[in-house]
C-alpha cells in the first residue's frame, strides 16, 4: 500500500469516527421515566405520568423521599406509614375525575412529598403558633406551623386530632396555602382558614 492509499484510508477512518461522535451528541435524549414500570401502567393517570417528563421527575423525587423518610419512621408505625402511601396512590389515581388532570396529579405529588419530608423528619421543624378563632372557649385547640424550607412552602394545621398539610400553590399570593377542603390565607398576624367548609377568622398567638 503506497503513501496516498494509507492517507486515504486514515481519512476515511477519521470521517467515520467523526460521524459517530456527532451522532452520539445529536441523538435525542431518552425521556425520563417514573419510579414504577410503565409497561404495567394502568388507567389515565399512570399513563399520563409515563408520557410526561415533569410528572415522571416528581414520581422519582417522591420515591426517593419516601425511601429517606421511611428510615426514620419507628418500626411500630411502618405498617401504617405504608398503608398511608397506598392510600395516597389511590387518591392520586382518582385525579382522572378532575377538570384539570395534570394539575391535580402535580399538586398531589408536591403535597405528598412535603408530607413525607415532615413525617420523616427531613425538614427542621419550625415553632408552632396557636390560632385564636373567635371567643368560643369550647373550640378545639388549633395550631399552625409554617415550613418555609420545604419546596413548595407549606403549612401544617392541627385542630384537635385532625392534621392537614397545605402547600403554597405555584404562582399564588404570598401567605396562601391550600389542601383538599382546606385553605389558609395569612396577612400579618391575621389568618382566614377555610376548614372543611367552615370559615374561621383567627389571630396568631
Amino acid at each position: 500500500m503506497n503513501f496516498f492509499s494509507k492517507m486515504h484510508l486514515l481519512q476515511n477512518r477519521f470521517v467515520t469516527v467523526l460521524l459517530l461522535v456527532i451522532g452520539v451528541f445529536a441523538a435525542p435524549a431518552y425521556a425520563v421515566g417514573p419510579a414504577f414500570d410503565c409497561e404495567k401502567a394502568e388507567g389515565e393517570v399512570e399513563l399520563l405520568i409515563c408520557s410526561d417528563d415533569d410528572l415522571a421527575v416528581l414520581d422519582l423525587r417522591l420515591a426517593k423521599t419516601y425511601s429517606q423518610a421511611s428510615q426514620n419512621i419507628p418500626a411500630a408505625e411502618r405498617d401504617n406509614f405504608r398503608a398511608l402511601q397506598r392510600g395516597w396512590i389511590k387518591g392520586r389515581n382518582d385525579c382522572w375525575k378532575a377538570e384539570d388532570v395534570h394539575r391535580c396529579v402535580e399538586f398531589s405529588y408536591r403535597s405528598k412529598i412535603v408530607e413525607l419530608q415532615i413525617a420523616g423528619g427531613l425538614l427542621e421543624a419550625p415553632r408552632y403558633r396557636a390560632l385564636q378563632c373567635g371567643e368560643d372557649a369550647s373550640m378545639l385547640p388549633f395550631t399552625l406551623s409554617i415550613y418555609r424550607n420545604s419546596d413548595p412552602a407549606s403549612a401544617v394545621l392541627t385542630r384537635g386530632n385532625d392534621q392537614v398539610t397545605a402547600i403554597a400553590p405555584p404562582g399564588g399570593p404570598a401567605g396562601h396555602f391550600r389542601a383538599p377542603n382546606v385553605s389558609l390565607a395569612l396577612t400579618g398576624e391575621q389568618a382566614v382558614v377555610d376548614w372543611f367548609g367552615e370559615t374561621l377568622e383567627c389571630t396568631l398567638q
